[in-house]
Parts: structure tokens; sequence; C-alpha cells
């Protein structure tokens, strides 16, 4: 995507896809998700996307891999379930001004189908100031990476409605 265009709002899942694909440098990744586009560049705005992720390894832009210029992110969410496998958010967008990567939208994960009612209840590694990545476990073999601008949030998540 390059100059003034607009991205749609796109529904894309990940496969059930076993196969290991081995590039040098993205290693054991299944699937791979773009929400727009796999470059984005001039002043083109990505669209409010939904990936969701299948039982296989997915590699997840909610916007774009390489983003140019001023092109800027769209707020999608990322929705996870039980036996995501082991998946990765690679641009996860919390609408922080003055942070490197600000342009990436306001971003969500979806943890509603896995019963989580709150922030309290989810299990996330420390934030790394240096790489910008946390991970969250669901359950063993359930997990995601998340490249983030700065450490995650309840206001980064949409959770269950709590019942009594």
């Amino acid at each position: 995507m390059s100059d003034s265009t607009n991205g749609g709002h796109n529904i894309l899942s990940g496969g059930n896809n076993n196969t290991v694909i081995g590039l040098p440098f993205y290693g054991n990744v299944y699937n791979y998700l773009y929400g727009d586009a796999f470059q984005m560049s001039g002043s083109a705005h990505g669209g409010n996307d939904t990936l969701i992720s299948g039982t296989g390894n997915d590699d997840m832009y909610g916007d774009a891999q390489v983003m140019l210029d001023h092109a800027h992110g769209g707020s999608d969410t990322f929705v996870f379930n039980f036996n995501s496998g082991h998946d990765t958010i690679e641009d996860f967008g919390q609408g922080v001004h003055g942070v490197a990567g600000s342009n990436e939208g306001t971003d969500h994960i979806d943890v509603s189908a896995l019963g989580i009612e709150s922030f309290s209840e989810i299990n996330i590694s420390a934030f790394d100031p240096v790489t910008h990545v946390s991970t969250i476990t669901f359950s063993p073999g359930n997990d995601v990476v998340v490249h983030s601008q700065v450490a995650l949030t309840q206001q980064d998540f949409l959770f269950t409605a709590h019942t009594a």
C-alpha cells in the first residue's frame, strides 16, 4: 500500500498448518497474517482489522511488516482461543504518542474466548524495554509473544463479560 491508500476492515484467520517453513531469519513459523499489506508507505492508512489465531503457529501483523514514510496503522484486534499454538504479534500498537512505533494505531488482544474476565488472570512475562517484547502464556503450548510499544496493561485486552 502506498500514497494515500486506505486499508479495509479485514478479518483474517490463521490456519491449522503444521508444516514448518523454517526460513533462516524467521525461524519456524507456520502462518503469516498481514492485516493490510506486507509494506505500507507514503500516507497509507491501515484498516481496523481482526486477526484470529488458528491452531498453527501464527506470525501476525495487524498492519504491515514494513511501515515507511508517514504510513499509519489502524486499530486492530488479535483474537486467541484454546490451542492457538505459539503465536507472535509483530506490531501491537498502543496509541502511545512520542514513542517509536506510535503510528501503529490502538490495538487490542481479545481473550474472551478463553473465559478470561480480568487482567489479573493473565500470565504475562516482564516487558523487556530493549526488545519491546513480552510473552503471554495461556496454557502449556498456547502462548503469544507480543512486540509492543510499552508494557501491556488491562486497556490492551478485551475480556469475557463477568457473570455473577
